[in-house]
């Protein structure tokens, strides 16, 4: 029985020195630790899918199916002011070349760096997939 509370305590031990020496390579190269920051975050794409969806779910009209909902969105939009927060323009983009459920039936408007797609979801709820382009034509997630 010593000989397992002799085991025990040196199996601690050297997990409590493992912890204790990796934590410390971590302070020292802290310098190499380099996270890279969201784009999506510092930019007005994020505000603008907040606006976006605001004027979804506060407007009483029916904004439609598939295409007209960028059409009504995209005039509601112009009207409210929200799209002279970006530096350019939203218009009516390509349809998803996805094949996926999630993705059929929907609208995008893109502004040439950031691309909304919308979904109606039933008759007052939608879902809004959104993406920052990097000088692609389509999101990552559109094209896996």
């Amino acid at each position: 029985m010593i000989y397992l509370y002799a085991g025990l305590g040196i199996a601690i031990l050297t997990g409590i020195t493992t912890l204790l020496q990796f934590s410390t390579n971590i302070i020292k190269n802290n310098g190499y630790l380099v996270f890279k920051q969201d784009e999506y975050v510092t930019s007005s794409s994020q505000y603008m899918d907040k606006k976006i969806t605001k004027i979804l779910y506060e407007n009483t009209i029916d904004f439609g199916d598939k295409e007209t909902i960028c059409l009504n969105l995209k005039s509601k939009l112009e009207q409210s002011g929200y799209s002279e927060i970006s530096q350019y323009k939203y218009i009516i983009g390509k349809d998803t070349p996805s094949t996926h459920n999630d993705l059929k039936n929907t609208c995008t408007i893109t502004n040439g760096f950031h691309r909304v797609i919308i979904k109606r979801k039933d008759s007052k709820r939608y879902i809004l997939y959104s993406c920052l382009l990097n000088k692609r034509e389509f999101c990552t997630f559109e094209l896996t």
